[in-house]
């Protein structure tokens, strides 16, 4: 039961997008097995539709859970409250996790799947997306 509540309260945080928004992607900072530091900003996109639990979304006519994907728990939960939801998205540009933008003090929001960055209390770290961006 614990595990159903987490993962509803997860989802609901991705809800709030809607199709239309713009988004800067974040891959949380972490060690690789060679002891790089690998993260920070990899994308930038637009959501191009509102999201849906995954027995909703549909990918050229196929459930995305019988694409072939990285996560392959992502169906254990579609039949209840646990379900995840997906947004489909247009990436815009992007960059690999090794790559991904970053400076400590930076405003990453890694404790949510969604939040919006307060473009006056984090200037710059819109400033300095903006311009590794190239928007």
């Amino acid at each position: 039961q614990i595990k159903r509540e987490t993962n509803f309260l997860y989802s609901k945080e991705l809800r709030n997008l809607k199709a239309g928004m713009y988004f800067f992607a974040y891959y949380k900072r972490k060690r690789d097995e060679n002891g790089n530091d690998i993260g920070g900003y990899v994308g930038f996109g637009q959501i191009i539709e509102d999201p849906v639990p995954i027995d909703n979304c549909l990918i050229n006519g196929k459930k995305i859970y019988d694409l072939p994907l990285n996560q392959p728990n992502i169906k254990a939960n579609h039949d209840n409250i646990a379900t995840e939801w997906v947004a489909k998205v247009k990436w815009i540009k992007y960059v690999s996790k090794e790559n991904g933008y970053f400076y400590h003090g930076i405003f990453d929001g890694s404790r949510h799947t969604v939040c919006k960055i307060d473009k006056t209390k984090h200037k710059k770290t819109v400033d300095f997306l903006m311009e590794k961006f190239e928007l």
